[in-house]
């Protein structure tokens, strides 16, 4: 677990991994998670008045779930046939979250 308070942070995950979670509280959070995960794979983020910037490999599948309160959550990635199935847990309080091609 990833946790920011007032700071920044960047975080690589390593290949294979299968679960890992990230919280900013006033902060931020860049998300390298473009090594291939493990099956199973889930990954969850809160933000609470922060922002997270989330790196996926290309071509993976995003299973969204979470909720938002007055924040905004984002997934730009398009899904290729085989590709790896990412669990993504968002819920950003007054602040953001976006997933995208890394």
């Amino acid at each position: 677990m990833n946790i920011q308070f007032f700071s920044s942070r960047q975080t690589a995950l390593p290949p294979g991994w299968t679960k890992e979670s990230s919280i900013s509280i006033f902060g931020s959070a860049r998300i390298d998670a473009t090594a291939p995960p493990g099956e199973g794979a889930k990954l969850s983020v809160v933000t609470f008045f922060g922002s997270a910037t989330v790196l996926v490999p290309r071509g993976c599948s995003i299973q969204l779930s979470g909720g938002d309160f007055f924040g905004s959550q984002s997934v730009e990635v398009e899904p290729a046939p085989g590709g790896p199935l990412i669990r993504f847990q968002a819920i950003p309080i007054l602040g953001s979250i976006k997933v995208r091609p890394g």
